[in-house]
């Protein structure tokens, strides 16, 4: 069973667009969130999908629509996630293998192509950021910044 298609949030749901989903734990895929905005209203709905069941997570205060992004034309899309995802893991193996992953954050972005951003958070604080075209696959950014500063002693 889909969230639109649950019967206990399909009042929740009625004129809404999907803006932003997450995954909390990407090697079990448990733990998705899924966010819905209603126009007519400026709210954001929060759902929560674990173990095939789903919670409403609440909703929002009233957003400014002056500060909330545009439609992302879905159907753009030209890679699968998993695709994308293996391109991704590929990629950050390279100069990762010993690191646990800790969090995983994905943007999809609307350039000249469409592009995947990732964000992935190390267990060592250490923080990748890689870019990937959903077009070409090919790898656009891979940059890695360590959220813990060492300072040089005198």
């Amino acid at each position: 069973i889909t969230i639109r298609d649950s019967e206990t949030f399909k009042e929740f749901l009625h004129s809404t667009y999907l803006i932003s989903c997450f995954l909390d734990d990407i090697e079990s895929k448990k733990g998705w969130e899924y966010n819905f905005y209603r126009e007519e209203s400026k709210e954001i709905f929060s759902f929560f999908v674990e173990n095939a069941s789903i919670v409403f997570g609440g909703k929002s205060p009233p957003v400014n629509p002056q500060h909330f992004p545009q439609i992302f034309p879905l159907e753009e899309l030209k890679s699968q996630q998993e695709d994308i995802f293996n391109v991704m893991k590929r990629e950050s193996l390279k100069e990762y293998t010993q690191d646990k992953v800790l969090k995983i954050f994905v943007i999809l972005e609307k350039h000249e192509d469409i592009v995947w951003s990732f964000l992935i958070l190390l267990k060592n604080l250490n923080v990748i950021h890689m870019k990937i075209n959903d077009r070409t696959h090919e790898v656009i950014e891979n940059s890695s910044i360590s959220m813990i500063k060492k300072e040089k002693k005198n």
